[in-house]
């Protein structure tokens, strides 16, 4: 491809997937539109609020953004391949997480769509729960 051409992106993405994979990669005419099923509510101040509060501190670089960087052991510190920098997800990312769990929690809470006996990746469960379940059906 040149510099040249014109396009969307969606466009540039297909041109270089035929490139790469000419037997497999989709036409353009194959690609549906996407379709939102439902809107959601924009999220809230209080919601944003609540999440910001909970965000640990002292998890990323320093008032300064300097970095973390760290050498790798048994490396010289001279060589600029010597050292691994830490990478910290940006704090709007966190949050945005955060919220979108909250909201997909409520709805699974709401509609009663959890597996009950599902421990894991769940508020209030453990695996301290999981094992008192496990042992209660051995007696």
């Amino acid at each position: 491809m040149e510099n040249s051409e014109k396009g969307t992106p969606t466009e540039f993405g297909l041109k270089i997937l035929q490139k790469l994979y000419p037997k497999i990669a989709p036409r353009a005419a194959q690609i549906q539109p996407h379709q939102t099923l439902l809107e959601e509510e924009k999220f809230s101040q209080q919601e944003i609020d609540y999440i910001i509060k909970k965000i640990p501190i002292g998890k990323t670089p320093g008032y300064d953004g300097i970095d973390n960087i760290i050498v790798k052991t048994g490396k010289e510190e001279q060589n600029i391949k010597s050292y691994r920098p830490i990478s910290l997800l940006p704090t709007l990312g966190k949050l945005l997480e955060k919220l979108l769990l909250q909201r997909f929690n409520f709805q699974l809470n709401t509609n009663k769509l959890q597996y009950p006996l599902q421990y894991g990746f769940r508020e209030e469960k453990s695996a301290d729960d999981a094992l008192l379940h496990g042992t209660s059906l051995l007696e």
